[in-house]
This record gives structure tokens, sequence and C-alpha cells, in this order.
């Protein structure tokens, strides 16, 4: 999605700047213009009371996701 900037025109990438910590995460509720290296998801929905099978399963896709881009940028890179 952070590519559609560089396709349409007056479209902007803006994110919500947090601090992250281990396991904790706080909200700066500052709007910065640019792309986040991370998601934060998955803590959004903890933090909203999601039920634990979700957030469960949501970690479990995160990850396999994870490790194909991993298993791609190393065949990318041989």
């Amino acid at each position: 999605m952070t590519s559609i900037e560089n396709e349409i025109t007056n479209a902007k990438n803006l994110y919500v700047d947090v601090h992250a910590e281990e396991d904790k995460l706080t909200m700066l509720y500052k709007v910065k213009e640019g792309t986040i290296d991370r998601s934060y998801g998955i803590h959004v929905a903890e933090m909203l009371g999601f039920p634990k099978e979700i957030i469960d399963e949501s970690r479990f896709i995160a990850n396999q996701l994870e490790d194909f881009q991993n298993a791609e940028y190393k065949v990318a890179n041989e």
C-alpha cells in the first residue's frame, strides 16, 4: 500500500508515531509523514480487547508472512 504514494497524485503516507518497548506500546498521538517499518495492528487489537484466539491467529499469520518475505529476500540476494 505504501507504493500508492508514487502512483497517485496527492496520495501521502501518514502514520501515528508510537513508543514501543518489548510488549508495551504507547501511542504518541503525533501524525507523521512517511512510512513506518513495522505494523502495530496486533498490538492495537490487544489494547482494544480483541479475543485471544484472534490475536494468536494474527500473530501466527504475521510470522508466516515474515518468514516468507525473509526467504524471498535470501533467494533474491544469492
